[in-house]
């Protein structure tokens, strides 16, 4: 690490004053973090519904624009790395330039676009490397700003004459730009600013063709400029943060859209697709010596239920199940789902066949408590469950597959309805593997 690298946020640590403390700013967000956040903080009211408006424009609260500056960060962070290295290829390019049309100043003019400029632009560019580097990023931006205009001051000087001020007032119109294209925050935006109107003012004083009265309009009228500048850049700062709201609505939309594909809409339970998709991501990342059980389930004569009590009674008796699997997930690390009319899946992973044959039985006695009615039953008076149960150990030699699990809890299941119904049955899958071949 170089010894600007280690200065910056130490600089940014130490010398941000207590009350802007207060009001940091939130960093490190991306699309997917800023969801999760403004769900988190109930924000997205404020999003929907903004706290008020000014003339045409939107006002969002202080901790929304902070997200939509953070996410927006890649895209501001390389709108500024590139206005450096633009303005610092011009600076380099003016050297020839200048010393063909004023060989005499050749000394003032290497000295001021070279070691002076450079440094400037090596402190302000590496401060554009890390978020939270605010105060650095505007200390040194406020830097190459004035080495820029110091710059022109010395080759102005040299060459004499009315080509001082043109040298001030095309290094002050390049600074300039950088006010409106800068993502600085809005104490170092005015900061800026005023570096450079400074400057400006300083530079009169030496200007040899400029009398008092002159030089002050002058420094006026490029100070309406400036402040046009910088209006610019709270127009653009504001329509960024639009933009940024407009994608994470979508954002937030596609994430609504492929929650809801892979969700059981009576139950909230995922449903086979995500099922299918979990097990498949927990045999991938299943390492040796680990556990997996699957638990296929079934309600026992559901049909009868249905037509017994009607559709209406059935779909409540599958939310009630839904609840209950929900809360054994909750209890045991399961992930449950709607696989079929009424058949769910439950996965365990790193879980034997007694815990997870535990969780089911707790899962059971959850829903005799519930006491659903099904006077259609041939098993009880109420909603009973039947389950297959299987576990698969990696690392033992044999190769597991989710189709095979799935194949030999089913096997389980249907032995549990042959044994009467309600009832667990665990099944060894190399056990039924070798009997299928």
């Amino acid at each position: 690490m170089t010894t600007i690298d280690a200065f910056l946020p130490t600089a940014t640590k130490h010398l941000v004053p207590p009350a802007a403390k207060q009001k940091q700013r939130l960093y490190g967000f991306t699309v997917e973090t800023a969801l999760e956040y403004l769900e988190a903080e109930g924000l997205w009211n404020e999003i929907e519904e903004p706290t008020g408006q000014r003339g045409g424009m939107l006002k969002y609260s202080g901790r929304v624009a902070a997200i939509c500056r953070s996410v927006a960060w890649p895209e501001n962070q390389q709108i500024a790395k590139h206005w450096l290295v633009c303005a610092l290829i011009i600076m380099l390019l003016a050297i020839p330039f200048d010393w063909i049309a004023f060989p005499h100043a050749l000394a003032a003019i290497v000295l001021g676009h070279g070691p002076v400029t450079l440094a400037a632009f090596i402190l302000a560019y590496r401060a554009w490397r890390d978020e939270r580097s605010e105060l650095a990023q505007g200390i040194f931006s406020c830097l190459f700003s004035v080495a820029v205009m110091i710059a022109a001051a010395l080759t102005g000087r040299e060459v004499g004459g009315v080509n001082f001020e043109r040298f001030i007032v095309l290094a002050y119109l390049a600074m300039a730009t950088g006010l409106a294209l800068l993502p600085l925050n809005t104490l170092w935006r005015w900061m800026n600013a005023a570096a450079l109107n400074v400057s400006l003012i300083i530079c009169q004083f030496f200007n040899p063709v400029m009398d008092g009265t002159a030089g002050w309009l002058f420094s006026l009228y490029f100070s309406a400029f400036l402040l046009a500048c910088v209006v610019t850049r709270y127009l653009f700062e504001y329509r960024q943060i639009e933009m940024t709201i407009l994608r994470l609505k979508e954002a937030q939309n596609t994430q609504t859209m492929k929650r809801m594909a892979l969700t059981d809409a009576l139950t909230g339970l995922p449903n086979r697709k995500a099922m299918m998709g979990d097990m498949a991501r927990l045999l991938d990342e299943a390492q040796s010596g680990s556990l997996l059980s699957v638990a296929m389930v079934d309600i026992d004569d559901f049909k009868r239920l249905n037509d017994t009590l009607g559709h209406t009674v059935g779909d409540e008796a599958l939310k009630s199940i839904g609840s209950v699997f929900m809360e054994c997930a909750k209890a045991s690390g399961a992930i449950c789902g709607r696989i079929g009319g009424e058949e769910f899946l439950l996965l365990f992973p790193d879980t034997d066949a007694d815990a997870a044959t535990r969780a089911l039985e707790e899962a059971m006695r959850h829903l005799d408590r519930l006491n659903i009615p099904n006077p259609g039953s041939r098993v009880a008076d109420r909603v009973t469950l039947s389950v297959g149960l299987v576990t698969a150990t990696f690392g033992d030699g044999s190769e597991h597959h989710a189709d095979q699990l799935m194949r030999v809890a089913d096997i389980a299941l249907y032995e549990s309805k042959n044994a009467g119904r309600n009832r667990i049955t665990f099944m060894d899958p190399s056990t039924v593997e070798s009997e299928l071949a």
